[in-house]
């Protein structure tokens, strides 16, 4: 029986308190902010530091998985990495700088925020567990059941919870909803099997970031990875991003705009339908290439009565 939003939407909210007591009043490494112009994943970055400011945490060091050096975090310092869908063999950078870390830092606690899990190649995903699994402090964060199982062999600390976009809600604040349908559909990789939309509009994250202003983000994250480089970042890391996430906003603030100005959104894009939840608009669902957004609804979102997923 379908339930009502809100009530679905608070109690997905109330389920990340047990990251705090994890974290335990110590100092965070908040490692791996997306520093690009994919709003789903600006998103998570904004619901995780209104989670932090919520349990009083307030990060020592923040960088992108291009620009942090594993021997920058002190000794019983906790480093958090960001959540997402990045984890496995589709996206390298992060994952490498994840291991990495894992492997240097075997004495400090390492929490991997919620994440979906996808490996290509069964033989890096055999690789990932055996260099992982060796981590003893290790507590990983999945978003969906499928992951949790890839997950187990790589910890003993594995934990089922939802994104950390929820902890935006509620997004919306006395604005008006629009009218027609919004069609909101992957343009990359991980494009899923499309299926006719009668929307008004149709877009995707790059088309409402544009070109100029992805050339922008473009060449501050080619400035702060030169910085890094040339080894002389570390000072200057926190009021870069700081300056990241103020730009990030308006980016999240545009999304908001276009997405309350339909009465409802049709998307094979997560974080679309994670967004649509999160400012009360009707949404209907597709699958990415492997299944994320299923796994994702059919674990959190699929009591409300606001959410429908077809193919």
């Amino acid at each position: 029986m379908k339930k009502e939003h809100r009530e679905v939407m608070l109690h997905l909210q109330g389920l990340h308190c047990m990251i705090s007591d994890l974290i335990d009043d110590r100092p965070v490494n908040y490692i791996d902010l997306p520093v690009h112009g994919n709003v789903g994943d600006l998103l998570i970055m904004k619901g995780t530091m209104n989670f932090f400011s919520r349990n009083k945490i307030r990060p020592s060091l923040m960088a992108g998985y291009y620009n942090y050096r594993p021997n920058w975090t002190k000794p019983g310092e906790v480093v958090v990495f960001h959540g997402g869908g990045n984890f496995g063999d589709l996206y390298l950078g992060p994952q490498q700088i994840r291991e990495s870390t894992i492997d240097r830092l075997k004495n400090n606690r390492i929490i991997i925020l919620p994440q979906s899990i996808h490996f290509q190649s069964s033989q890096n995903y055999k690789r990932s567990v055996d260099l992982l699994s060796k981590h003893q402090d290790l507590h990983i964060f999945v978003r969906d059941s499928a992951s949790y199982e890839l997950a187990k062999p790589m910890s003993k600390y594995v934990y089922l919870v939802p994104d950390m976009a929820h902890q935006l809600w509620p997004l919306r604040q006395d604005v008006s909803v629009g009218s027609g349908v919004l069609g909101f559909f992957r343009t990359d990789d991980e494009i899923g099997k499309q299926f006719v939309s009668e929307s008004r509009t149709q877009t995707d994250w790059p088309q409402l970031v544009g070109a100029d202003r992805t050339q922008r983000i473009l060449l501050f994250f080619r400035v702060t990875k030169a910085l890094h480089l040339l080894r002389v970042d570390k000072p200057f890391s926190m009021k870069a991003m700081m300056l990241w996430m103020q730009y990030a906003d308006r980016l999240i603030a545009e999304a908001v705009d276009l997405f309350t100005s339909h009465e409802r959104v049709i998307t094979d894009r997560l974080h679309g339908h994670i967004l649509a939840c999160l400012l009360e608009l009707p949404n209907t669902v597709s699958d990415n290439s492997y299944g994320k957004n299923s796994r994702y609804i059919n674990s959190w979102t699929k009591e409300s009565r606001l959410v429908s997923l077809v193919g």
